[in-house]
């Protein structure tokens, strides 16, 4: 057995060799949610403030509807069930993305090319002015900041791209041709 197996492997080594897995890029992967600790921390006191404030004032509200009678034709009573549906199915989704979160340390973000924990310098290649971003996950997002969600369209269009490449993309509603200028660490600092 051995020395026939050992000359089916000199005659076909191809059948020996495993296909490399391809390799999924981070803002690709799905199964993971990226966040710093600070988002981390917002989203779970969201969490928090949704079981125990609004969850709770709905549920008061649904025993004071009830308590007017008739539930057949009291319409608070039906709009607090709906409001508490739409709370229960917001609370799976927040702590679906909880269950996923893998929190973003600084010394993994690389500067080679823009992933994500990056800050990015863009140019305008019409007017020249210049333009950061920090591109963090959504838990952290805040645009008047320039942070932006590294799911959102504009990021999907300039993740993987190095220092000098161009890009067009649409930032406050214009279409316009940037360059990448400048590559660092979005969360040192």
């Amino acid at each position: 057995q051995d020395a026939l197996l050992s000359a089916m492997r000199e005659a076909h080594p191809h059948l020996w060799v495993r296909a490399a897995e391809p390799k999924i890029v981070t803002w690709e992967d799905t199964s993971v949610v990226y966040t710093s600790a600070s988002g981390l921390r917002k989203r779970t006191d969201e969490r928090d403030h949704l079981v125990n404030v609004e969850m709770r004032d709905n549920a008061r509200r649904i025993g004071e509807a009830a308590a007017l009678g008739d539930l057949s034709e009291n319409s608070e009573y039906k709009f607090a069930l709906e409001e508490r549906d739409l709370l229960r199915a917001r609370l799976a989704q927040i702590n679906n993305e909880l269950s996923i979160a893998r929190i973003l340390d600084a010394s993994e973000v690389s500067t080679s090319r823009v992933d994500i924990g990056t800050r990015i310098t863009l140019r305008d290649c019409t007017t020249g002015e210049t333009r950061m971003m920090t591109i963090l996950g959504p838990f952290d997002a805040n645009l008047e900041a320039g942070i932006y969600n590294y799911k959102a369209p504009v990021c999907q269009k300039v993740l993987g791209r190095r220092v000098g490449e161009r890009v067009t993309i649409a930032i406050a509603g214009q279409d316009a041709e940037y360059e990448i200028t400048e590559i660092a660490n979005g969360l040192i600092g």
